[in-house]
């Protein structure tokens, strides 16, 4: 069969773009393709706004706690919809710097809008935004086609309006009462960055602790700085069902340690519940289906094939340092194992 590419890289988001640059630079002839925009979780609806909403955060708490300066402390004038703007500003600087397809189309990549499938071990379908189609072969593929976020099967969620990661940085109006149904990073990091921006924030989630990957003494230590902030937490509880009437969101939950249910009001809700990788449509089955030493089925056909986090549901960790030719292994954090053995960094922010 000839072969269309060295290399064909599934996703563009910061692994895909990172694996892509990577394997131009060592002179392969390479494609990626994407469904949506470059740039991914990282650009659209992971790091890049949500540093830039927790860094706008963290100036308006300095207004408020500059007495521990010998300042005046003052509670600050906030304009959510001028916060908002400035955080799509910088993702729309970040895209046109590093992820606009010219940047790559310079690296003699191929940039590819569509949805890929498998055909064979070989070979994908790429269905076009207009509805064409074209095959490709390529010796080698990375998929890296990302996460979603994982929508719980509660009693009413799907009736009731919520947001969830991809949709939260749209929003313009600052939400009075916030409730956040779990503790991990997305929800631990936005029920800070509401909470210092004025919302009511509540977090809700069945673990009996925060972060629950994370080191239990260092994550102890941060809830008592969240709850000293105003963000109230309902740990180890259970979210039975929710529903909204009259622009009012309830939800119902139990706590372990009672055997009534109460309820919480909010105007807004915040689904953050983890994530699952983006590997549906893929055609995996047409590439001999194994299975990824992390978990999800993947095409095992002796190394043609490789899968880079977050597809491979395994802890999020930062691909940007790829960029200058190191491993994920090589990243500056601390180290840890995780329920398979591998040893691997990830990063959590607060401000």
């Amino acid at each position: 069969m000839a072969m269309d590419f060295d290399m064909v890289v599934i996703g563009g988001g910061a692994a895909g773009l990172t694996a892509a640059g990577i394997s131009a630079s060592l002179g392969a002839k390479t494609a990626i393709i994407e469904e949506s925009r470059l740039g991914g979780d990282c650009t659209w609806t992971g790091c890049v706004p949500s540093k830039a909403l927790l860094k706008a955060a963290g100036i308006a708490n300095t207004f408020r706690t500059a007495g521990r300066y010998g300042l005046k402390a003052s509670e600050p004038q906030i304009d959510f919809s001028t916060v908002m703007d400035r955080v799509h500003e910088i993702q729309n600087a970040v895209y046109e710097d590093a992820d606009a397809p010219p940047v790559y189309q310079k690296m003699g990549i191929t940039v590819i809008e569509g949805k890929s499938q498998f055909i064979s071990p070989r070979q994908v379908e790429v269905l076009g935004q207009g509805g064409g189609r074209r095959q490709l072969a390529s010796r080698f593929f990375v998929i890296a086609t990302g996460g979603r976020p994982v929508i719980p099967p509660v009693e009413g969620l799907s009736e009731t309006p919520y947001l969830t990661s991809e949709t939260i940085f749209t929003i313009s109006k600052l939400p009075a009462r916030m409730i956040v149904l779990g503790a991990g990073p997305i929800g631990i990091e936005m029920a800070q960055a509401f909470r210092r921006l004025g919302s009511e924030v509540v977090v809700l989630d069945a673990q009996d602790r925060i972060l629950p990957r994370d080191d239990a003494e260092l994550t102890s230590l941060l809830l008592e700085r969240l709850a000293g902030e105003g963000i109230h937490f309902l740990l180890g509880s259970g979210v039975r069902r929710v529903d909204s009437a009259m622009g009012s969101i309830r939800v119902a939950y139990r706590a372990a340690s009672s055997s009534s249910e109460a309820t919480l009001e909010g105007d807004t809700l915040l689904v953050a519940a983890g994530r699952r990788p983006n590997l549906d449509g893929l055609g995996l089955e047409a590439g001999k289906p194994g299975r990824n030493r992390r978990g999800p089925p993947l095409p095992n056909l002796g190394g043609q094939h490789f899968c880079l986090r977050r597809c491979d549901g395994a802890l999020p960790v930062y691909a940007h340092v790829g960029a200058h030719g190191q491993s994920g292994r090589h990243q500056r954090a601390a180290p840890r194992a995780n329920e398979n053995g591998h040893r691997q960094r990830s990063l959590v922010y607060f401000h």
